[in-house]
């Protein structure tokens, strides 16, 4: 059998991953897959609340979930930096 249309083992643990983050992050970000609820919430994101839009209002949320991961990462790799750094001093 030829698999080399499935992605790969990393692609898929990625996913897994950024699936994992967003829900641990964002909570339940499902919609259902119903025409009238899809129609629901595409008219949800096109109201205006407090002078932004429910599109407006989901990029910064998605902007925030994005710079968290960034900085979590960042502070990850300056730790394990640090940590060997100061391991070889002794």
């Amino acid at each position: 059998m030829n698999f080399s249309h499935y992605p790969s083992l990393q692609e898929q643990y990625l996913y897994i991953y950024d699936a994992l983050s967003e829900y641990i992050t964002c909570g339940d970000t499902c919609i259902e897959a119903t025409s009238s609820s899809i129609a629901n919430k595409i008219q949800a994101l096109k109201n205006i609340e407090r002078n932004k839009s429910g599109y407006q209002h989901e990029f910064e949320v998605n902007e925030w979930v994005f710079m968290h991961q960034v900085f979590e990462s960042v502070k990850s790799h300056s730790k394990t930096c640090i940590d060997r750094k100061v391991a070889s001093l002794f």
